[in-house]
């Protein structure tokens, strides 16, 4: 459980907001619970890359962008959790609710 409202099973790789299931990617699953697990460090988009895309990608740190804005656009109020921290990445900020 991250917040009373939203929940994130790591085992089950699911997500429920108010007990309502959040269909996420598999890619969109790796960055929200990398940033979930490693709060309240920032982590580099290069960091997010390698673990969502896997080692030997080519794609730009900036599709790391696209994901968490499709992630935020799921998240309803709990989107403003995810500060970006600018020229640098991402981080989850519990104190926002």
């Amino acid at each position: 459980t991250v917040t009373s409202d939203l929940e994130v099973f790591f085992d089950r790789h699911q997500v429920r907001l108010k007990e309502e299931r959040i269909n996420l990617s598999p890619r969109e699953f790796a960055v929200l619970t990398s940033l979930i697990q490693f709060k309240p460090r920032t982590i580099h988009r290069n960091n997010l890359l390698e673990r969502a895309w896997g080692m030997d990608t080519n794609s730009s740190p900036r599709s790391v962008d696209i994901v968490v804005t499709r992630i935020r656009s799921k998240l309803g109020k709990y989107s403003d959790n995810i500060r970006t921290v600018t020229g640098y990445g991402y981080q989850w900020d519990e104190e926002i609710e």
